[in-house]
């Protein structure tokens, strides 16, 4: 039994020594990554005092290791640590929550720096919080770099002013805390006579003169105005909270300024006009693009109006009053969100058919008080600023929820696209998943496109015809016969209809040539099996010609008038 003992024993001591030799191996390997991760390692107890500090093998900050015991954390390090960072210290420690703080560090050894703390609670089974466990590591060159690539990426490489981007985000971030009471204007200034300094002297002395502008810029704006250079000769400037009459009188000096400097180069004198537009911003639904657009046309006035000249974009007397392009863009955006947009139908008749309509174009009205406004008065507004696809997207989404509910008698009801959702494809896949789940509603529904905007984006355009009908829409080529080689385009584009422009339906009987055109564009469109559409049949005499023709489907004022759609639920867009 002894010997049994003796063995058991043995062997016990054996694997104590093995797991002790391994244990001194991985504390031997923790030491080695711990001291070339960070330049302090350290520990307090649960009541903050110090028991355990030791420095990194690449430790540059030289803080003091010795006498730590039965010093707290704050005692010992507070001294080095500036008063913020030692504040967030004592705040989450006293809430025993993990540690994650960078700030400033002055050391007589280092000098100043700047530190990350790290620090994680720990607890024992039995008796719970015991103190913190953490690191202190040197970041200042990270930090630097840090500082570098953030200030590369946000600013002008030759002028040290904000960028393009970094402009427009913190535009658009004012915009979006804008108060019915904030007063800020935009400034838009464009050199004049920059382009004759390049051609002159050379692009050298053109960048010297924008560094030298823009330190004259930065000596005439206040401390809280934003200055930026958003293109190779044009800057803004954002004056907050300045009301428009100060604006004028800041940017008035501004602009002398520019008229009284000289820019010399190898003995050659130049002088430097500018352009400048200002624009109020006021709250409104316009968009950091569209604000910048406008004070760009104001910019673009005095440009155009003799250069170096200051003009105001509106009505600068009322406050918060719009003009312009500014004043539909704010009723376009008033009318999508508030559901003041409602859909009409003018009727589309069969030939063949006397009894009433077969199909419907969809027509949109905006609603301005008491009127209905028709997109001639808007959509020239919304095209120049890219919102044709916001208006393309409410217009599809109602007639696919007024389709769905059963209601819509008409074989097919056809809707106008622009260009812009005709090659995007978010919107392709956006539709394609309404309509997938509901073929019924595909089937009722035909996009018209126009053919200009088919021809210069045919691949996309043909690639959105193909998905959408598969799933069983269809396609009218409209103010088909005015484009260039239109009957040529028909090879190319799979379309279901074309629809005839008006120019020239509206003279078939009294212009031999008009109908000769409608007559054969309607025989190849029967040889490629593709059914045609007359629009502005506003008299019987012509609704006749059509029929001798033998034009598949008729629409005007002599079959039918836009009327409201029954259905104008709010529509949902996704």
């Amino acid at each position: 039994y002894a010997d049994f003992l003796t063995r058991q024993l043995g062997e016990t001591i054996n694997q104590l020594k093995k797991e002790q030799t391994a244990l001194s191996r991985a504390l031997d390997r923790y030491k080695d990554f711990a001291t070339q991760g960070s330049d302090y390692f350290w520990e307090t107890d649960a009541h903050g005092k110090l028991t355990f500090i030791d420095g990194g093998s690449h430790n540059h900050l030289n803080l003091p290791e010795e006498d730590f015991k039965e010093h707290s954390f704050v005692d010992f390090f507070g001294r080095y640590l500036s008063a913020d960072g030692l504040e967030r210290f004592q705040t989450q420690t006293a809430a025993k929550a993990p540690l994650e703080i960078s700030c400033k560090l002055d050391s007589p050894v280092a000098g100043n720096r700047v530190v990350r703390l790290y620090g994680k609670p720990f607890y024992h089974q039995e008796h719970g919080f015991m103190g913190y466990r953490g690191s202190m590591s040197d970041i200042t060159d990270t930090k630097l770099n840090s500082d570098k690539l953030y200030f590369a990426a946000h600013h002008d490489a030759l002028t040290g002013l904000l960028n393009a981007q970094a402009f427009k985000t913190l535009l658009g971030n004012e915009l979006q805390i804008l108060q019915a009471d904030d007063e800020h204007v935009l400034c838009y200034l464009d050199l004049d006579f920059f382009k004759e300094v390049n051609d002159a002297a050379g692009h050298r002395a053109g960048d010297k003169l924008l560094v030298q502008l823009a330190d004259l810029f930065r000596s005439k704006v206040r401390g809280n105005d934003v200055l930026a250079r958003i293109g190779g000769d044009e800057f803004a400037i954002f004056l907050r909270h300045c009301h428009l009459d100060q604006a004028r009188r800041l940017i008035q000096d501004l602009h002398n300024s520019i008229k009284t400097f000289r820019f010399y180069w190898e003995n050659q004198c130049f002088e430097i006009g500018s352009s400048i537009g200002l624009l109020q911003i006021v709250p409104s639904n316009l968009n950091v693009d569209e604000v910048l657009d406008l004070a760009d046309q104001a910019c673009y006035s005095a440009k155009h109006g003799g250069r170096n000249q200051i003009r105001i974009f509106g009505d600068e007397q009322v406050k918060g009053k719009l003009s312009g392009d500014a004043l539909w863009l704010e009723k376009f955006h008033n009318a999508v969100n508030g559901d003041k947009l409602c859909l009409f139908q003018q009727p589309i008749r069969r030939v063949r058919h006397h009894a009433g309509a077969s199909a419907y174009e969809v027509l949109v009205r905006l609603r301005d008080g008491d009127r209905l406004v028709t997109p001639a008065h808007f959509l020239p507004v919304i095209e120049r600023y890219q919102l044709t696809s916001i208006l393309d997207r409410w217009v599809v989404y109602k007639m696919i929820e007024n389709l769905e509910s059963g209601d819509l008698g008409g074989d097919f009801y056809s809707v106008n696209i622009s260009t812009t959702s005709l090659c995007d494809p978010e919107f392709k896949q956006q539709i394609h998943s309404r309509l997938k789940a509901n073929p019924t509603v595909a089937a009722k529904l035909c996009f018209e496109v126009t053919e200009s905007s088919a021809m210069e984006n045919i691949e996309q355009a043909v690639d959105f015809m193909q998905e959408m009908r598969a799933l069983g829409c269809r396609f009218a080529l409209d103010d088909f016969g005015t484009g260039f080689s239109s009957l040529s385009h028909l090879k190319n584009l799979p379309v279901d209809f074309v629809k005839l422009d008006g120019v020239f339906v509206r003279e078939i009987m009294s212009d031999p040539v008009d109908y000769g055109m409608v007559e054969s564009i309607q025989r190849i469109a029967r040889l490629m099996n593709i059914q045609t559409i007359a629009e502005y049949v506003e008299t019987e005499a012509i609704a006749n010609g059509l029929r001798e023709i033998g034009v598949d489907y008729l629409q005007g004022y002599y079959i039918g008038h836009p009327e409201v759609m029954r259905q104008n639920t709010p529509a949902i867009i996704h």
